[in-house]
């Protein structure tokens, strides 16, 4: 099964080759639909985790910074170069600009690992003559100056949304032990699976795959098939302000 962050890469190249949209290449749909470097990392993310996470490199940004030009949720921390996973966000500063406020920021585009980014790519000056629309790419860090790296750690303004499932299949592994329940919800050990007379749960240290989350009872909980069962299981992993998620 592909972890969260192989299916993002899958997915960001599924749109290698569509073109550049920006303001300045012409209003929607007078045919030059395509993908902005803010609106495609969103789009990559809403189709991996679920979110609905709209927005500009301001917007990353400032959600990152704790400024007010974001879309609240608190949903991206910046991190250090070496703590790079492909999957993350690469902003670049714009020229003259150091990175401390949300506007000194003017691209973004998704780490895929070895230097290398994919995003949505222009060359030039837009709408000059000789703006090149490139579209969907791959290519090296370089070239830009590198404002910050940003990694999603959690989509808060889910909170609550125990009626729905979120697809977010990867590994999650325990920091400590966690019981496998029946259903979401830690108000009773009623709930909680055994085998051989014993409750069923991960030690800490253990992994464990599951098929996406779902909010119930102030926790994020990971479910997955059972093997022998065949019916969906539940495994906390924290409230909806700490979990490992993603």
């Amino acid at each position: 099964m592909p972890t969260t962050r192989e299916r993002l890469l899958e997915v960001a190249r599924s749109q290698l080759g569509v073109r550049y949209w920006s303001m300045h290449t012409g209003p929607r749909g007078s045919g030059s639909e395509g993908w902005g470097c803010a609106m495609f990392c969103a789009w990559c993310y809403r189709q991996v985790l679920g979110t609905d996470y709209y927005g500009s490199c301001w917007n990353f940004a400032g959600d990152a910074l704790g400024q007010s030009c974001n879309q609240g949720g608190g949903e991206w921390r910046f991190i250090s170069a070496d703590e790079a996973q492909p999957g993350d966000c690469v902003l670049y500063c714009a020229s003259g600009h150091t990175g401390t406020d949300y506007d000194d920021y003017g691209h973004i585009a998704m780490y895929i690992g070895n230097g290398r980014v994919i995003g949505a790519m222009g060359r030039g000056v837009p709408g000059a003559a000789d703006y090149l629309n490139i579209g969907i790419k791959e290519t090296a860090t370089s070239g830009q100056s590198i404002g910050g790296i940003m990694r999603f750690i959690r989509c808060t303004r889910l909170d609550g949304a125990s009626e729905e499932d979120y697809p977010m299949a990867q590994t999650v592994t325990c920091t400590r032990a966690l019981y496998v329940r029946t259903s979401p919800s830690t108000k009773s050990m009623s709930n909680v699976c055994k085998s051989n007379g014993r409750y069923v749960r991960y030690a800490k240290g253990d992994t464990f795959a599951i098929e996406g989350v779902t909010f119930a009872d102030g926790r994020v909980w990971g479910y997955y098939t059972g093997a022998t069962s065949h019916e969906r299981r539940y495994v906390s992993l924290g409230t909806t302000n700490n979990a490992t998620v993603g």
